[in-house]
């Protein structure tokens, strides 16, 4: 496979994976908001380094590895509610020209491999946890995996409904709100409901914000600004 047909099916995955998630919405009575998907820091590494899925069961290696792994961030009682989606290999393409590009987006010649799991707590919300392996089977990456310390605040017990509702009587960003997000904080040693919400309700504003709610708790624990709101990019 040449240069091009790689990055024109990298470039179909993820706009596949995007796809998939901006279909989702969720609705609350008779009203409707697009669920957004947790871009993960080496969901990108992957697929831009010639990821191949693969069938059948993981080896023995690697299926030890990872459940060790998760067992020791998650615990016995909340590792079950991980389930693992897919899993493949990859690497950067022998050829010299495909060698020089991808060596600067940090790709290299030695072969990995990856397993994707995933939480769903609530429908179409899913948390994914991406580990990366060697060609040994040994753990080089535990991205993004909860440390649930405290199992009785693990699962988020604030519905993605009763979120929304804080997130609208929210009164320092009073614009509209455009979407919601499902993460995990690693300070706060929990999950997050994130919404994406207009700062004012001036429709010309180049700045949007984000309030991230304790999905334990229901507090307002956070905030942010981004240049562009992401309904705008993707119209």
């Amino acid at each position: 496979m040449n240069l091009r047909r790689h990055f024109a099916l990298f470039s179909i995955i993820l706009l596949s994976l995007t796809s998939m998630a901006q279909r989702k919405n969720l609705t609350c009575g008779e009203e409707s908001l697009k669920i957004d998907m947790v871009r993960q820091a080496n969901m990108g590494k992957v697929f831009s380094c010639n990821f191949k899925f693969a069938t059948g069961k993981m080896p023995a290696n690697l299926r030890e590895n990872a459940n060790a792994q998760m067992l020791e961030r998650l615990g016995e009682d909340h590792k079950s509610k991980f389930k693992l989606n897919y899993w493949g290999s990859f690497n950067v393409y022998d050829d010299e020209n495909n060698r020089k590009i991808a060596a600067a987006c940090c790709c290299d010649t030695l072969e990995r491999y990856a397993a994707f799991y995933e939480y769903e707590p609530y429908e179409n919300f899913k948390f994914t946890v991406i580990l990366i392996f060697d060609k040994r089977g040994a753990v080089l990456s535990e991205e993004r995996i909860p440390l649930a310390n405290n199992s009785a605040s693990f699962a988020p017990s604030i519905t993605p409904c009763e979120a929304w509702d804080i997130a609208k009587a929210d009164t320092e960003y009073t614009g509209k709100i455009h979407s919601i997000t499902l993460d995990y904080s690693d300070s706060l040693g929990a999950f997050i409901w994130i919404f994406e919400k207009d700062i004012n309700d001036n429709p010309g504003a180049f700045k949007n914000g984000e309030i991230y709610i304790h999905a334990n708790t229901g507090k307002i624990v956070g905030r942010d600004t981004k240049l562009f709101r992401s309904e705008s990019l993707s119209n």
